[in-house]
């Protein structure tokens, strides 16, 4: 019961514009981690909530706050380090990762999250947690086992990568921990306490927060972050299960590894920025790469590598909009064809055909559950 494995390559990559970082034998790139953006935008409306300025946060950890939203949308590693570190600075708070978990939405997993919310029991949100790993954050492993009467869930950083796990572990396992501690509870409207928590990262100067919220005191300097729970606990029925709402959104998550393991990190990138710039037209190549902080024959090249061309990835991108638009109430295919940058409905018809087996107007009155 192990957590989709990540397929780390020693590409070229740059979260914003920033390089990945060399191997110090060959002075290769590795490609930067990347997370769900619904997980920046949670610890966002945290700061929100203490009074702090969304886009002067952004503008201060040096994200684009355009590239959080959209359908799927993806960030690298380094601006979730770097929105740690301003929430942090901001708030003086060196427990903040323990608190943000108090508040912590499921939704900040994206379609993972709504995936947890219809499982039937605690033990399979833990089995479908571990399944999404790399879904939620394509640097992260969990790893989940039964020993004896316990069931052990094991968190770590993925090697071979540039991980921002391994550079600041403490806000992102802290927050693991705390927030499968109490979303198990909230799930099942009952106490789930942990039996063991351990930590890799050093011990704080102070951890009555830790102890406040587990219930017992961490280990820290372990050699590994663990969190053990009785199986029996486990057993619990989740409240808001709902089968047929778990089968849909399973599916969903699946296509989604699926092209996670597909894309490679640039590519994804660029997915985000066509989705964001389609609005009417179709951006040029030229135009993209600008974004990427590249030029067009690099990002040619490099999707190339990465088995792709830049109009498989046009062409995904219309796909995924046309989808999303047409489950939109109110939203007429004309206009569908209109943003995604098609000059004739008929064009816009046969693409959709093409794409899903199915006229637009059919789909919207097959309605597929948005997600």
């Amino acid at each position: 019961m192990g957590a989709w494995h990540d397929s780390a390559g020693e590409r070229q990559t740059g979260g914003g514009g920033e390089p990945g970082v060399k191997t110090r034998a060959q002075g290769l790139r590795l490609r930067e981690s990347t997370l769900v953006a619904p997980s920046a935008v949670d610890l966002l409306a945290y700061l929100e909530r203490k009074g702090f300025n969304r886009e002067r946060v952004c503008r201060a950890a040096k994200i684009d706050p355009a590239a959080l939203s959209g359908p799927d949308a993806r960030i690298p590693g380094s601006w979730k380090e770097r929105l740690w570190a301003e929430a942090e600075r901001l708030t003086a708070d060196h427990d903040i990762g323990l608190h943000t978990a108090e508040s912590y939405n499921p939704g900040a997993l994206g379609v993972a999250g709504y995936v947890v919310l219809s499982c039937a029991t605690a033990a399979q949100v833990i089995d479908r947690l571990s399944r999404y790993a790399s879904l939620m954050n394509d640097g992260l492993r969990v790893r989940v086992s039964r020993q004896g009467e316990n069931t052990v869930i094991v968190s770590e950083a993925v090697e071979g990568l540039d991980n921002y796990l391994e550079r600041r572990p403490r806000e992102p396992f802290e927050v693991i921990a705390a927030s499968l501690t109490l979303t198990l509870s909230r799930l099942v409207n009952r106490k789930i306490a942990p039996r063991e928590i351990t930590f890799r990262h050093k011990k704080p100067p102070s951890i009555s927060e830790h102890t406040r919220i587990f219930g017992l005191e961490p280990r820290f300097g372990a050699p590994e972050n663990r969190i053990v729970f009785r199986s029996l606990d486990l057993e619990a029925s989740v409240i808001s299960a709902d089968p047929a709402l778990l089968k849909a959104f399973e599916q969903r998550a699946d296509a989604l590894t699926a092209r996670l393991e597909r894309y490679g990190p640039l590519s994804r990138r660029a997915l985000s920025v066509l989705r964001e710039k389609m609005k009417g037209v179709v951006p040029p190549l030229q135009e993209v790469a600008s974004e990427l902080a590249m030029s067009s024959r690099t990002v040619q090249r490099a999707l190339r590598l990465e088995g792709t061309t830049y109009q498989k990835l046009v062409d995904e991108a219309q796909r995924d909009l046309a989808v999303s638009y047409l489950k939109t109430s109110g939203v007429s295919a004309s206009e569908v064809a209109f943003l995604l940058g098609f000059s004739e409905l008929s064009a816009f018809s046969r693409a959709f055909k093409r794409w899903t087996g199915s006229a637009p107007a059919k789909y919207r009155t097959t309605r597929p559950l948005s997600m």
